[in-house]
């Protein structure tokens, strides 16, 4: 089946300059601060488990530093790659859909996922290029004949999962699952050839860094930041409850509908003799339903997203098929695609609403200086320039709290905007991890050996609840104290107080 060359091309220079001129000019502290400052002691030698603790994968740091190597470091060049992934998995979308759906169908369903990408998830997030990855894989075995499989498909296919596993691990491994399923219902004859060449693809990627984290000492520490600590912790910690349905949560829910009418619909084409649409709902049910199985642990739009997109294309490819008994089915598929696009537009008003720096409202403003973005609020930037007014360039910082035994996030971003390097393996906060006392014991040793000038205390989040065990203290005050003993507070802004080494 050919792809829309053309097609695809267009709506990806389409959708890079919607995203472009939607984008906010503020850095967000804690999502998008630790991929900044990841990338940068990435860019400085350093290596992701060995050197500096992060439970995502190595690529996006790298593929980052790389770009700062090369442009210098900046916020934008962050964004303009962030973007141009995004864009490209809405142009993947359009090239997933089409021969699947109606032109129209298929025209509505990108735009709608365009506008998910654009107002909804943190700038510079790893789940966007490990989505892309999986989505083209995704794409290109559903495009495959049922009973005759080519090697070159599922070998392609498993390498560009397991370039998704270098991004997130978690989503690598999760998109593999659902495609090995996917080749055992939809392939027949061609299955135990299938399966082998999918898994050498997969692992291609994956085993070199698994022996080089294994050569350079940072296999304990990947099995610890990636394994260990989130099975102990992530849901205790970070879990969200499911919200009450309603129209503007319905958003939520829709990836389960979604599975759910492609259930239906691939199980009465089962006898049919039109299965053309059977290895594309097998497909990409699977992979909804992996995502979303992904982002149950913490439930909010931004990580139910992940899900969200395939569970569109599920949508569409089930509202252009109106056809005899199961006209209904396309019926309830399009309503569950109108209101994702409701969802969608009601997110980009509150973004457009809220940022008082979205391009497109002071777009000479950003022509004039396409390199300027700011921290969040007057009182976060005027600390920063402080920090970069009494410190060298080779200085080290720590950006903590003013109480370390209960965390929700610390402002991660303040590292690179100040231009200072961590003073810490473990600059990037977790609760369960920098409030237990093993951590907080290696925190104080790096404080010891760095001996920063100044450090940044905030109390922004000290009163955050959240419906877990974040909200609890740990009791341990061990950080807490040693920054009492060896600091005093020589400036306060706002919630943010710096201290200087006494």
């Amino acid at each position: 089946m050919r792809l829309p060359v053309s097609g695809t091309i267009g709506v990806f220079a389409l959708a890079l300059l919607a995203m472009l001129l939607t984008m906010n000019r503020t850095v967000g502290v804690y999502d998008e601060g630790l991929i900044l400052t990841g990338a940068a002691r990435a860019l400085a030698g350093e290596h992701i488990h060995r050197d500096f603790y992060a439970n995502y994968g190595p690529a996006q740091f790298h593929l980052l530093a790389t770009l700062f190597g090369i442009f210098g470091p900046g916020v934008l060049v962050e964004r303009l790659a962030d973007i141009a992934i995004r864009a490209c998995i809405v142009a993947a979308a359009w090239a997933g859909l089409s021969g699947v759906c109606p032109r129209p169908v298929a025209a509505v369903a990108t735009m709608v996922i365009g506008a998910w990408l654009a107002f909804v998830g943190n700038h510079g997030y790893p789940v966007y290029p490990a989505l892309l990855f999986a989505l083209l894989a995704t794409i290109l075995l559903s495009r495959g004949e049922a009973a005759t499989p080519s090697r070159w498909q599922g070998l392609l296919a498993g390498m560009l999962v397991g370039l998704a596993a270098l991004f997130r691990y978690d989503i690598g491994f999760m998109a593999a699952a659902a495609h090995l399923a996917g080749i055992l219902v939809t392939r027949r004859d061609g299955r135990l050839r299938a399966l082998p060449t999918y898994a050498i693809g997969a692992t291609l990627p994956v085993v070199p860094l698994l022996a080089w984290y294994g050569a350079s000492g940072a296999l304990s520490a990947f099995l610890h930041d990636t394994l260990t600590f989130p099975a102990r912790d992530y849901v205790a910690m970070r879990g969200l409850p499911f919200p009450k349905p309603s129209l503007t949560k319905l958003s939520i829910y829709l990836p389960i509908i979604a599975a759910a009418l492609a259930l239906i619909a691939w199980h009465r084409r089962r006898v049919s003799a039109d299965g053309k649409l059977r290895p594309f709902l097998a497909f990409f049910l699977l992979i909804t339903l992996a995502f979303y199985l992904k982002g149950a642990g913490r439930v909010s739009i931004e990580h139910i997203q992940l899900a969200l997109i395939p569970a569109i294309m599920l949508l569409a490819a089930l509202s252009g098929d109106i056809r005899g008994p199961q006209r209904w089915l396309a019926y309830s598929a399009s309503l569950c695609l109108f209101i994702a696009a409701i969802n969608a537009g009601a997110a980009g008003q509150r973004k457009l609403n809220a940022a008082d720096q979205v391009v497109l409202k002071d777009l000479p403003g950003f022509l004039a200086s396409p390199g300027q973005f700011q921290a969040e609020g007057a009182e976060r930037n005027a600390a920063l320039a402080y920090i970069r007014d009494r410190t060298r360039p080779e200085d080290l910082l720590f950006v903590g709290l003013t109480r370390h035994d209960k965390i929700f996030v610390n402002d991660v971003s303040a590292y690179f905007l100040a231009a200072r390097h961590p003073a810490t393996h473990w600059h990037h906060f977790d609760p369960g991890l920098q409030t237990s006392e093993p951590i907080q014991r290696q925190m104080i040793a790096d404080l010891e050996t760095a001996r920063p000038p100044l450090v940044w205390l905030e109390s922004t989040w000290n009163d955050v609840r959240e419906p877990n065990r974040s909200a609890e203290s740990s009791k341990v005050h061990l950080l807490d104290d040693y920054l009492a003993a060896h600091y005093a507070a020589e400036a306060t802004f706002g919630s943010i107080v710096i201290a200087r080494r006494k």
